[in-house]
């Protein structure tokens, strides 16, 4: 290899490894090296999700929407399936979003236990939530059921089917809020 293709892999490679520090610096444990705060900051703006997107927990509660009308999921997710064309389409990223500050208006107090399927629990839901959908370019609307399931643990993914899982509903009928 000449010497200039040597210099140039070395310098590519150290910064590589600054960037990759500089990034995760921020997640990992107090170290007795500090990364400037305008620095963290920088590459924040420009890497917002960090590292967290490799770290979800497992165990977390699985949170859906079930359009109740036609008794299917109401958003496009998770992102990487087909009908996303895995993870290049990215409508499903936006619904949550705008899912999330549908949620934000009704809180956790709403949930009630369910010990039926989802479905069945939300159609027999007497207490129908009105909320507004305050997104410019609204995908969600109408009669919808939001659903929080524990997870299913791995080892049984097979025996259990999710829709016997307990979970918490809330029944909501969204209005497209007009501009």
């Amino acid at each position: 290899m000449k010497r200039k293709n040597k210099g140039f892999l070395i310098v590519y490679f150290i910064a590589f490894l600054t960037f990759f520090y500089v990034s995760i610096a921020p997640v990992l444990p107090p170290s007795p090296i500090k990364i400037p705060d305008a620095v963290s900051a920088k590459v924040m703006e420009y890497f917002p999700q960090g590292w967290g997107f490799f770290s979800k927990d497992p165990r977390e509660s699985y949170f859906y929407v079930i359009d109740l009308e036609s008794e299917e999921l109401g958003a496009h997710w998770p992102n990487m399936t087909l009908k996303n064309w895995a993870g290049l389409k990215r409508f499903g990223r936006s619904q949550g979003i705008e899912m999330g500050r549908i949620f934000a208006q009704v809180g956790d107090q709403a949930m009630t236990e369910c010990e039926l399927t989802p479905v069945e629990c939300l159609k027999n839901e007497e207490n129908v939530i009105h909320v507004t959908n305050d997104s410019p370019s609204p995908t969600i609307k109408g009669d919808i059921g939001i659903v929080v399931q524990e997870s299913v643990p791995w080892a049984w993914a097979k025996k259990v089917d999710k829709e016997d899982m307990p979970s918490k509903i809330v029944r909501l009928n969204v209005d497209v809020q007009s501009n």
